[in-house]
């Protein structure tokens, strides 16, 4: 038992005292995720001025997940949370397949013959192909998939399809 107690203030305690403790409930929010077709992602609580941690990025067949967003902006997982939010998953449609017109291509130098990819699903919005040669002295190709015979020999032509944010 103390007979005095000194408080940072500078006050002496001297007789008995009854000190009450009062304890602030902290507001706690919920963060949902809305996954847009996506795997669940459950809903989170968090206390006010606390951060929502990443949580295990969703899957949807035919989609590549690309961010979770706040009100069309990309969210900040270092923001505090001072509110009910729902984070929306942004998803980039992937190609699911690609053939082309022909395989195979004999030509005699001077001659040409357009190529054409199908790009799957045919519902992808941006898509490009860029197209090129191994040997440009035998064949040349076009950004339109026309190949041209330069020379003899043997080339392959190769294309790549870009799609979304990699055009």
């Amino acid at each position: 038992i103390l007979s005095k107690l000194s408080i940072a203030l500078g006050y002496i305690i001297d007789e008995d005292v009854t000190l009450k403790a009062v304890w602030e409930k902290k507001a706690q929010y919920t963060v949902t995720f809305d996954t847009k077709g996506g795997s669940t992602v459950n809903s989170v609580k968090v206390y006010e001025g606390d951060k929502v941690s990443k949580p295990v990025i969703p899957t949807r067949k035919g989609y590549a997940f690309v961010e979770w967003q706040l009100d069309g902006k990309a969210y900040n997982f270092a923001s505090p949370v001072t509110k009910d939010i729902t984070l929306v998953a942004i998803w980039e449609e992937v190609v699911t397949g690609v053939s082309l017109s022909k395989t195979n291509l004999e030509l005699t130098v001077g001659d040409d013959a357009t190529l054409v990819a199908t790009i799957e699903p045919s519902s992808l919005a941006d898509k490009k192909i860029t197209w090129s040669s191994d040997k440009t002295s035998v064949a040349t190709v076009s950004q339109d998939g026309k190949v041209t015979a330069v020379g003899a020999g043997t080339a392959n032509t190769e294309f790549e399809v870009l799609t979304g944010m990699n055009l």
